[in-house]
């Protein structure tokens, strides 16, 4: 059924000919592409699409949603957009995974974009340029710089002691061992989700787990770094990741469902005592984020 509406809605709600469809299964990949999940009617959804047509490197970006409106078809429209449309319940690990696979027939190197986010001109070229050396690469990421809803710079204390904890993807030839992969995952989740360009052929076909809600990322990272495949950390920021209100994160820290995920993955990973001693610990970043 989703595969099915996927096709139905491409090309801006356009229906495609069977035919048609059939060539463009066809086509030869290209290296990158972005896929952004989109979600509702968000008043940013636009600022992040012009940020990745301004990219030096243009890569193709396709729209996904479990949750079709006329705005989403309108931008679509009008930007030329391919809309994919997956069938059932909004789901933040359904959504990501539907988002992958759309791209995973497209493209080698897939950005899940966040709709609220603006990403640097220079994003696609880094990520691009990063893969030609390490082509063993299985994830791709950036440094990230926060901004409010209106686009200005926020200072994070958050952001800088994550910075710290990814001192050890400095270390590229170090970056394919697994251990040395985990290491900065251990106190938490150090990897700025809407900076990573997931390389395809390294991600298993439902990479996030419904299981969670806030640490679905995390746990996907977690996974990955068990994996056969390099960590590539660029260290410039080349992602503007807003922080407001409405935001599905702030959502989360509001209901208690950070602090449970947070705890249970803790203690999956260090024990009963030491791992809800650091979920105590690392809650704490959520206020001065």
């Amino acid at each position: 059924m989703e595969k099915a509406a996927a096709h139905a809605e491409e090309r801006g709600g356009r229906g495609l000919p069977e035919r048609k469809f059939i060539a463009l299964k066809k086509r030869k990949k290209v290296l990158h592409a972005f896929v952004i999940p989109c979600y509702g009617e968000s008043s940013y959804l636009e600022e992040c699409i012009q940020s990745l047509l301004k990219q030096k490197n243009s890569s193709p970006i396709y729209l996904c949603t479990a949750t079709p409106n006329a705005f989403l078809r309108r931008i679509s429209r009008e930007y030329r957009l391919p809309l994919f449309v997956r069938n059932g319940e909004p789901s933040l690990a359904r959504d990501w995974n539907f988002a992958l696979e759309v791209g995973r027939k497209r493209a080698k190197l897939v950005t899940l974009a966040h709709q609220d986010d603006l990403y640097h001109e220079d994003y696609s070229k880094a990520v691009e340029h990063a893969y030609s050396l390490y082509p063993d690469a299985s994830l791709i990421f950036t440094a990230v710089q926060d901004i409010d809803g209106m686009g200005q710079k926020l200072p994070n204390v958050a952001e800088k002691v994550k910075r710290i904890l990814r001192l050890p993807y400095h270390f590229t030839h170090h970056t394919e061992n697994s251990l040395w992969k985990k290491l900065p995952l251990l106190f938490g989740n150090s990897i700025p989700c809407p900076s990573c360009t997931y390389v395809t052929a390294h991600c298993r076909r439902l990479l996030f787990k419904n299981d969670y809600r806030f640490i679905t990322d995390w746990d996907a990272f977690l996974h990955l770094a068990e994996k056969e495949g390099r960590f590539l950390y660029i260290k410039k920021a080349l992602l503007s990741y807003r922080r407001h209100g409405e935001a599905e994160t702030r959502k989360q820290m509001k209901n208690k469902n950070r602090l449970k995920e947070e705890r249970e993955q803790f203690r999956k990973l260090h024990g009963k005592f030491l791992g809800g001693l650091l979920a105590k610990v690392y809650s704490l970043s959520g206020k001065w984020a």
